[in-house]
């Protein structure tokens, strides 16, 4: 059985200021340490700054679909932390959190974790991947071309062979 600590990290950046951003991401990688991780995820487009609003997929839904362990780190953004030259554009804070971890069979096993910068973390068992498989065929069984094949053929099969349409 191989278990390893992941982690989601719920953290907001310094808008306008990559340096101030890079040292609160290293700060972030080394409380990650102290917790242990052996991975931590950072949103994609967190460190420049992307709007949060854009759109996302299902987080259970991909996990089930590929039968895979889902790191999920969701934007927060902190009343303090939007400039004040963006109060105005940015009406509703939608960048809330809802970080969490979710394991192959779409169990949410962490989290989400709502309002607060924190890093969202949790150990997972590697063998649960093979087990999602046994009951949750992705890709269904039969696809297995070593056993099965499709070919359309222009002549007509019968008891006594091929015969020319």
């Amino acid at each position: 059985m191989k278990k390893i600590r992941v982690g989601a990290a719920q953290i907001s950046p310094f808008y306008f200021d990559k340096e101030k951003t890079l040292e609160k991401t290293c700060h972030y990688i080394g409380e990650a340490g102290r917790l242990g991780l052996d991975l931590v995820v950072f949103l994609e487009v967190y460190f420049c700054g992307y709007p949060f609003w854009r759109g996302g997929v299902s987080v259970r839904q991909h996990a089930i679909e590929n039968q895979v362990f889902v790191i999920s780190s969701n934007w927060y953004l902190g009343e303090s932390d939007i400039p004040s030259e963006l109060k105005d554009v940015m009406k509703y804070n939608l960048a809330k959190g809802g970080s969490l971890v979710v394991n192959p069979a779409g169990i949410i096993i962490e989290g989400p974790v709502f309002n607060e910068e924190t890093i969202v973390h949790a150990e997972i068992d590697l063998d649960a991947r093979e087990l999602a498989k046994a009951y949750f065929d992705g890709i269904g069984h039969y696809s297995r071309p070593d056993l099965l094949s499709l070919r359309i053929r222009d002549e007509a099969w019968t008891p006594s062979g091929p015969e020319k349409l």
